[in-house]
């Protein structure tokens, strides 16, 4: 079964040593992207109803679950989570690592609505979700159909290499720093796109963290 998908952008509340993680996953009173603007209050039912059944997932995979949600909440702000990420297993050490690194700055959440209102300026008010999934979201998108390539500002970009080129140096899988690398190397080339630079040669793949740090300096 689908369910609809919104991204938060409000980011960590906090992040303790032992990798558990508190963040928001939704805004309150804020007209998004689909036009809908969620009021306070909308979560209390599902979270009291469904808390035992709310996933922790990463991008929005199913088979991908790198915390335990230890607490669901809402404050004056938005709605948030609080998880314990499972630092014994390999998704759950690369996604705290990422946290740490900044390289996790937004999260979403899976839902249905089950009330809302049309509000005389044309949006929706939505008054009631049923939550069934929160999100950590990678930096260069939701999911693999969102990269950050599509992201057209050049300092995003260059912040976007910093946070993973610290995720570079941590201890992943190979399969994983191949993802890191090959990531690097889809920025550069866009950066020199967009900056019209000269930055030679082309990365060889496996070596895109070298070339970052060769060129580096043509990127400031």
């Amino acid at each position: 079964m689908t369910h609809e998908l919104k991204i938060c952008d409000k980011g960590v509340k906090d992040l303790d040593e032992k990798g558990l993680v508190t963040f928001y996953f939704n805004a309150f009173d804020n007209v998004d992207s689909d036009n809908d603007m969620t009021k306070k209050g909308a979560f209390i039912k599902t979270i009291t109803d469904n808390k035992g059944r709310i996933k922790h997932f990463k991008n929005h995979n199913i088979y991908l679950s790198p915390g335990v949600l230890k607490e669901l909440g809402e404050d004056q702000s938005g709605g948030w989570a609080r998880s314990q990420l499972i630092l014994g297993t390999q998704l759950g050490r690369e996604t705290y690592e990422e946290y740490k690194a900044g390289a996790i700055t937004e999260h979403s959440f899976g839902y249905d609505v089950i009330k809302s209102v049309k509000n005389p300026q044309g949006y929706r008010e939505i008054t009631e979700f049923k939550l069934w999934e929160v999100s950590s979201l990678n930096a260069w998108g939701a999911n693999q159909s969102t990269p950050m390539i599509d992201v057209k500002n050049e300092k995003q970009l260059i912040d976007e290499l910093d946070k993973l080129t610290k995720l570079s140096k941590g201890d992943f899988t190979d399969e994983y720093l191949i993802s890191i690398e090959t990531k690097i190397t889809e920025i550069l080339r866009h950066l020199k796109t967009l900056r019209n630079t000269t930055i030679e040669p082309e990365p060889k793949p496996l070596n895109a963290i070298e070339y970052l740090q060769t060129n580096l300096k043509l990127l400031k």
